[in-house]
């Protein structure tokens, strides 16, 4: 009773950024979205053999219960007690046992402390670390990181769509070609996939849609 007690609390009045069956919550913000990302980067993590996984900025644990239900150890890192809450709960409440929440704030200086997997999420993050620490304190994040990643690392992150107060770059020529070259320049010895266009919302919440990468290790 106190679970739901403090789901509740946790979840009201805002919106469901990612569907939680597994809390009986329904509504969210990027339903089919969510899973568009999913769909695209499992044959990614199945080719390179992935066997455990982080997701950076895990929200309410979707990709981290979803993950350990085909068989691969998942950390979520979260730094809301609303949502890294609701993920343990939905982690609890999915009977899954090679999952797992770690409540922290990633910055760059806490970033080394990110646990060392095949596979790694940094999925709608990058822009708030560039928001906070600025483009240089986002990339030498983003370098920790990716060696923290030994096979492939998911990327997706705000673009034009997000309001200046964020200090992101000019995606010049275009987001895509602009976020190719810096994932390239930035994370060392990799080849960079391009995932597709997935549904996502401006600052606004108004509907956009955004790159989603896959960064792979090379042997």
């Amino acid at each position: 009773m106190l679970d739901e007690v403090r789901l509740k609390l946790d979840t009201f009045p805002y919106r469901l950024y990612q569907p939680m069956p597994w809390l009986g919550l329904q509504g969210a913000a990027r339903d089919r979205a969510t899973a568009s990302r999913f769909e695209a980067m499992l044959p990614v993590i199945e080719r390179t053999a992935s066997e455990d996984a982080v997701d950076v900025g895990c929200n309410l644990g979707w990709y981290v219960v979803s993950l350990a239900e085909r068989g691969i150890q998942t950390i979520g890192i979260e730094e809301s007690p609303p949502a890294y809450r609701s993920a343990l709960l939905a982690v609890k409440r999915s009977g899954a046992s090679n999952a797992g929440i770690l409540a922290m704030r990633v910055t760059p200086e806490t970033a080394s402390l990110v646990p060392s997997v095949d596979a790694m999420l940094l999925l709608s993050v990058w822009h708030h670390f560039v928001r906070s620490f600025g483009l240089s304190g986002a990339t030498d994040m983003l370098e920790t990181v990716w060696s923290r990643t030994r096979r492939v690392l998911f990327f997706e992150t705000g673009e034009d769509e997000m309001g200046i107060e964020f200090g992101l770059p000019a995606f010049l020529p275009d987001a895509r070609t602009w976020l190719t070259g810096y994932l390239e320049s930035t994370c060392e010895r990799s080849e960079v996939l391009h995932l597709g266009l997935h549904d996502a919302f401006d600052a606004a919440a108004r509907p956009c849609r955004r790159n989603l990468f896959a960064v792979v290790r090379a042997n």
